[in-house]
């Protein structure tokens, strides 16, 4: 089920207290829950209202984000991936020239850390560039949904939600 959210910025290197990506750095940052997003760059300090865990289990499986990649080095790319899973093969973003914004990418989905257990999504460059994160919204499943609804809420009573085909 996608849970669409007011545009949330969770990391802006330029602004962040450990400076920019460097070239093949993996940069590892919180999303989900109360947490205070500030010292990534992020502008809350109460979390984006994307929910954690509930007994133990996962209420978010999947975040979209816009990226942008910024002041970089010269071309490259950025991948962004599920902090508890392999760096994969294929960049979220390319990026090109030393230009104040070199390139954006709009609703790319990417899976969240499901275990608990430390940072929700890795970040690694290809070259040096200052990255700008907003989360948009976020995929949960129904199941787990179901399961926390309390009676009378849901569609039509003030939810955002909207089911998936």
């Amino acid at each position: 089920m996608y849970n669409s959210l007011e545009p949330c910025r969770i990391l802006d290197t330029s602004k962040s207290q450990d400076g920019p990506l460097l070239a093949g750095e993996t940069r590892s940052v919180q999303v989900i829950g109360e947490v205070d997003l500030t010292p990534q760059g992020g502008e809350s300090a109460k979390g984006c209202g994307i929910p954690g865990f509930v007994k133990g289990l996962p209420q978010a499986q999947a975040i979209v984000l816009n990226v942008v990649a910024k002041n970089g080095s010269g071309k490259g790319t950025i991948t962004a991936w599920a902090a508890d899973r392999e760096m994969p093969g294929r960049p979220t973003l390319g990026f090109g020239g030393r230009g104040l914004l070199s390139n954006v990418a709009f609703g790319s989905v990417v899976a969240l850390r499901q275990d608990g257990s430390g940072d929700d999504i890795s970040l690694q460059a290809s070259g040096a560039v200052d990255v700008v994160a907003d989360v948009v919204g976020y995929y949960s499943s129904a199941r787990d949904l179901l399961d926390n609804v309390k009676p009378g809420a849901g569609p039509g009573k003030g939810s955002k939600a909207a089911a998936l085909d």
